[in-house]
């Protein structure tokens, strides 16, 4: 059959087809143009498909998913190897009946496509190789895949794509749909096969060697061994969905039907019996991720704290006294103090403090960056992604260094920490390029390799607070705080409020300032509520930066370098309201402020609009400057005042007052006045 034939054959059986092009790429036919229509909106005509093939084409053919082909997802199965393993995968789980009852295609690379109906589902990547590459996916509603009656051209491999089992060429009706829970298990032989290619999620830190004095067992490691995964998990509210010899199947809280994760089927020899979740809604446990018995309870039980873990385990009798105080040992550098109740430690005798006990820490109030950084206080910079964040402090950095000034504001010398979510092949270079000194600034480059606990946040913390205080660092710079502090939901209040606190800890003796750089939603805010997540940390924060483009807001041309400084705070009295930078050779410029642009920028639209031989009535200005007509006014008067303006008419009726540009300049003349005639009509 052609593939006019096949693709008219399959439009017969309520498939959506489309055209595929005879290059390799896979991709729509030129005929076509886009496919989307096909997917959401209705399949294809007879009509149709007789223009996609046109007498001579090579076109291939490919199915859609999704509700317009009988609501079909398919397994895709990149290699031969990958599908031998998958079917041995299924019968052993006992699927073989619903395997060989699919419709099934070999694909040139060897590799399969089943083809299930009666399932809604959107495209899914299910199993990867160790290197990374996809092995196994599905194709649903928002996919489409290439179908037996596609020519040579239409694989790189120049082979065919042929029918192995239930050729829906050659069925009289359509295929009959897939049982649910059956297509569900097959989805889950198909994720099993991650197992062993990733390593265990929420592995707790070793011991360090001069700790290892004995084989006495840590608690995390006899939990392991006498624990049992359906107290654990029952506890939790998962319910056992299958038990199939060793395996048992899981199904997450809140969910029905389906299998979400599986134990019995990944095991090491450390941590023995692993739960491996397949489910991206299965909180606190991660997609494609597996965990020990000790990682599941710390994380369900104490917000991923193995300190908490360890401790409460072994007053439950877990594990050896003398190991467990081992995994317990004191970090090095003090951790970081939230409340300090003791009164010794208070100089005044008292835990609280009078009117007269109250002294600024910086009685010279010098600011690391006048109006934006202060010593003792907490700034948070929001931003989007890729408008020039870390460019912005880079530029900081090297004025701390070399300058007096930065963007129009007065620095003094100061030396930084930053914690950087990049690495050091990004900031290798841009270190040259800024010319930093070789050992002045501090730099913790990805500090964190996964989310931190917030006990871990907080030890973090204190170990930073004392390198500053032990190696004279000035300001503590967070870069950004969605890739390190510890918050799971960014809406969370309490969450966010606690990261922040910690953070405002650092710069509490008033010595130090903090600078967070945060994401802003991508829909922006007013009045400094742009920044992502709950607003927990811009009200904690002391001083506020909104760095946006310039298109954002102002008048007169837009520029695509061009950026504003938002700020406000505690010290609004010197915070900039609004300042206008550019990316000038290279460096960032400051145009000065928000307000005092526009005044200018409105000068020059209505200097650019008149001339010097005609004279133009007040609403031809307001017309062709675009402005309002009460701006257009007071600009007219101060041009007129300033001399740069000449007026002609007396501004009464039947004499307009007319404007045009003066060449030479000329005496200054008396205000406009009003420019009604007395009696509220306009001139």
């Amino acid at each position: 059959m052609t593939a006019k034939e096949c693709a008219l054959k399959y439009l017969a059986m309520g498939l959506s087809v489309i055209a595929i092009a005879p290059n390799g790429s896979k991709g729509p036919a030129k005929e076509v143009g886009s496919w989307l229509p096909f997917m959401t909106g209705a399949r294809a005509t007879e009509a149709q498909v007789n223009a996609w093939w046109p007498e001579g084409t090579r076109n291939g053919v490919a199915i859609v998913g999704g509700i317009l082909s009988n609501d079909l997802a398919v397994i895709d199965i990149e290699t031969g190897d990958a599908y031998t393993q998958y079917r041995q995968d299924c019968h052993h789980e006992g699927l073989l009946y619903a395997l060989d009852a699919c419709p099934i295609v070999i694909t040139p690379n060897g590799g399969r496509h089943i083809y299930c109906f009666g399932v809604h589902r959107k495209n899914l990547k299910l199993a990867k190789s160790t290197e990374g590459k996809t092995l196994i996916e599905i194709k649903g509603s928002n996919g489409y895949v290439l179908a037996p009656g596609s020519t040579e051209e239409c694989h790189p491999t120049g082979l065919l794509y042929r029918w192995e089992n239930n050729s829906l060429l050659e069925l009289p009706a359509p295929a009959l749909p897939v049982d649910k829970e059956d297509f569900n298990l097959m989805v889950t032989v198909a994720v099993i096969q991650n197992v062993g290619k990733f390593q265990e999620k929420f592995t707790p830190p070793p011991l360090a060697p001069t700790l290892l004095t004995d084989d006495r067992k840590r608690p995390g490691d006899d939990y392991n061994e006498r624990a049992d995964w359906e107290t654990i998990l029952h506890e939790a509210g998962w319910e056992i969905s299958r038990i199939h010899g060793e395996k048992i199947y899981w199904r997450r809280p809140g969910k029905d039907e389906g299998i979400s994760g599986t134990t019995g089927h990944c095991k090491t020899d450390g941590s023995g019996d692993l739960l491996y979740v397949f489910s991206s809604n299965a909180a606190p446990f991660q997609e494609g991720k597996a965990y020990s018995k000790f990682s599941a309870i710390t994380l369900l039980k104490y917000q991923g704290s193995f300190y908490a873990a360890t401790r409460a385990l072994g007053l439950e009798g877990f594990g050896e006294p003398e190991v467990e105080a081992n995994f317990l040992h004191k970090p090095s550098v003090p951790p970081l103090t939230i409340w300090t109740p003791d009164v010794a430690n208070l100089p005044i005798g008292r835990e609280y403090k009078f009117v007269k006990d109250i002294k600024a820490q910086n009685p010279d109030k010098t600011w690391h960056w006048h109006g934006y950084l202060y010593p003792g206080c907490l700034t948070l910079l929001s931003a989007l992604w890729k408008v020039g964040k870390t460019t912005l402090i880079s530029g900081l950095l090297k004025s701390w260094e070399q300058q007096q000034f930065y963007l129009g504001q007065k620095v003094s010398q100061a030396r930084a920490l930053y914690c950087s979510e990049e690495g050091d092949a990004t900031w290798e270079s841009r270190c040259l390029k800024y010319g930093l000194r070789q050992e002045n600034h501090g730099f913790f480059l990805q500090p964190f390799i996964t989310m931190p606990t917030i006990q871990q946040w907080q030890d973090f913390l204190g170990k930073a607070t004392h390198i500053m205080a032990r190696d004279g660092f000035d300001v503590l710079i967070v870069d950004t705080m969605a890739q390190m502090w510890p918050v799971k939901d960014e809406n969370s209040a309490a969450e966010v409020g606690a990261a922040v606190n910690a953070l405002k800890a650092v710069c509490r003796d008033g010595k130090r300032s903090v600078l967070a750089v945060h994401h802003m939603r991508k829909s922006g805010g007013e009045h400094f509520t742009g920044a992502r997540g709950s607003g927990a940390a811009s009200a904690l924060a002391d001083i506020l930066i909104d760095f946006t483009r310039e298109d954002s807001a102002g008048f007169g041309q837009r520029s695509k370098t061009k950026r504003v400084l938002t700020g406000t705070g505690r010290w609004n009295e010197y915070t900039p309201a609004e300042m206008v930078i550019d990316f000038i050779d290279d460096e960032l410029v400051c145009l000065g402020q928000k307000d005092d642009l526009e005044f200018q920028a409105r000068i020059v639209s209505i200097l650019e609009v008149l001339n010097d031989f005609e004279y133009l009535t007040l609403e031809q200005v307001q017309t062709a400057s675009g402005q309002r007509r009460d701006t257009v006014i007071r600009q007219l008067e101060d041009l007129v005042e300033s001399g740069k303006v000449e007026t002609t008419g007396t501004g009464t009726r039947g004499s307009k007052k007319k404007f045009r540009k003066v060449t030479v300049q000329q005496p200054h003349q008396n205000n406009l006045g009003d420019f009604n005639n007395g009696d509220g009509q306009s001139l």
